[in-house]
């Protein structure tokens, strides 16, 4: 499985939909944000099935060992510093949530909690959902590897669980952070996978101009109508159409193509998990320490036209907050996380050198 640059230019649209969804207001009432997160777990559900598909190791064990071995060096070391340092600074919050933040289960604490989404660290909400899938759905694709119909019918019996559950809600957890409900976008992904690796894809559709513009057009009617169930069923059928195409197709709309093959997109999508981490917390510490102590004295009743910025702070703020969220995340990967990249195929290779890496959302 050979690195698929397009899926970095998919990765850098879902975190820039959650920035927008978080630094700008006018963005607070769309899809924004929650496109975002749907974007990166139909990308995790897609790329973890196919590595788990390929892999050759001669035993589950060893298959397992490596492919959870390979997550918690990409995901773990810049989490857990994160987390410790919310717990040095008592963050809002953490005194009580920090339990449940470093045992990957904050998404079924948050459902019961009202405020919980001003806390600096409350997108991670979706990691959590994404380390539970990891640590029980490699049991479905490796131990049924040499069934493949019976895989492809436990997809769909996922499917079919998490639409009953975000309808019928079986359960307390509340829909937006259930790992459940979110099982859909998951496993969708691991769908689209499994149908590339036995190929069962659609050459003419996904080569189909016509069938592209629609599934963009899909997308732009549900983004603006905000969260509903018409959203929930249908962005990840739409988000799996752009995986394939950007996994195993080219783009037919030539501006989209080259956007998602643009040097500084495939950057943005490669440290978007750092992106996802630090957003939150560089908007707190912008807007406590930097831009309020500066926009609260400026004289704006003096400035005649220009008096209008007054009301458009967010836009103000918006390119720096995303510069500097970016630079730290830029020096995060440099710094934090490649090093322990480096490891994983030191200690823990993949078979035929597997380059295909998973996205950590979220909203």
């Amino acid at each position: 499985m050979l690195y698929k640059p397009r899926l970095d230019g998919l990765r850098c649209i879902a975190i820039l939909m959650v920035l927008l969804g978080h630094f700008l207001y006018f963005f607070a009432g769309t899809n924004s944000g929650i496109y975002g997160v749907n974007l990166f777990f139909v990308l995790s559900g897609f790329l973890i099935t196919s590595i788990l598909l390929s892999d050759k190791s001669a035993t589950f064990g060893q298959a397992y060992k490596k492919f959870i071995a390979r997550r918690a060096l990409r995901i773990f070391p810049v989490y857990y510093l994160i987390i410790l340092f919310y717990i040095l600074v008592s963050a809002q919050g953490i005194k009580e949530d920090w339990p449940y933040l470093i045992s990957y289960t904050y998404n079924f604490h948050v459902s019961g909690i009202n405020d919980w989404e001003h806390h600096l660290y409350s997108p991670y909400w979706s990691l959590s959902v994404e380390e539970q899938f990891y640590l029980f759905f490699p049991f479905v694709v490796l131990l049924l590897n040499k069934y493949p119909k019976t895989q492809i019918t436990i997809f769909f019996f996922f499917v079919s669980l998490a639409i009953s559950e975000r309808i019928f809600r079986f359960t307390h957890v509340h829909h937006y952070v259930n790992l459940l409900t979110n099982m859909y976008a998951l496993t969708t992904g691991a769908i689209g996978a499994w149908c590339a690796k036995h190929k069962r894809l659609n050459d003419w559709f996904f080569n189909s101009l016509i069938a592209e513009i629609n599934m963009l057009v899909i997308f732009f009617v549900i983004f603006w109508q905000g969260e509903n169930m018409i959203g929930y069923i249908f962005y990840p059928l739409v988000n799996i159409y752009f995986v394939i195409k950007g996994a195993s197709f080219s783009f037919k709309i030539k501006p989209v193509d080259k956007f998602l093959l643009s040097k500084w997109t495939i950057f943005i999508g490669r440290i978007s998990y750092g992106i996802y981490l630090y957003h939150i917390m560089v908007k707190y510490f912008f807007d406590e320490y930097i831009f309020q102590p500066i926009w609260s004295h400026i004289p704006f009743a003096q400035l005649g036209y220009f008096s209008k910025l007054q009301y458009n702070e967010t836009a103000i703020k918006f390119p720096f907050l995303l510069l500097i969220t970016v630079l730290i995340a830029a020096m995060s990967y440099r710094f934090i996380e490649q090093p322990f990249l480096k490891l994983k195929d030191q200690y823990f290779k993949s078979e035929k050198n597997q380059v295909l890496s998973v996205p950590v959302p979220k909203n």
